[in-house]
């Protein structure tokens, strides 16, 4: 198991400090395994692991909205492509991993934004 870089144990550090969210990360069971690892000599854990539910035609949706107002480079439409092949053959893994750990939590994701934002409260008990 690979562990994490100087600067993302700086990165991790000040979010432990802040109790605050990863969004995004980790992408790979690899990461995975060594932000628990991280978490865990820090006296910490992960304690809720959100995946919001939506299908690949939503994301997509999703992005070309956002395309046409923000218009960032990371959303034309060869990178998104490879923003969801990768998902599909790396990240998508990260969800069992954290499932056989009984902290998995699946938010369906399409819908009014605030029932979707009211069943994330109520896993984090906010």
């Amino acid at each position: 198991m690979k562990s994490p870089s100087p600067c993302l144990k700086k990165n991790l550090t000040k979010i432990l400090k802040q109790k605050d969210f990863f969004d995004g990360f980790p992408r790979t069971v690899p990461q995975a395994e060594a932000l628990d690892k991280f978490m865990k000599d820090n006296g910490t854990a992960i304690h809720y692991v959100i995946a919001l539910d939506v299908t690949e035609e939503e994301v997509r949706c999703r992005i070309a909205k956002r395309r046409t107002i923000d218009n960032r480079a990371d959303d034309e439409e060869d990178k998104l492509n490879k923003r969801i092949n990768e998902y599909f053959t790396k990240t998508i893994h990260v969800l069992p991993f954290y499932e056989s750990q009984n902290r998995l939590n699946t938010v369906h994701g399409i819908g009014l934004v605030d029932e979707i934002f009211e069943n994330l409260c109520k896993i984090i008990k906010v």
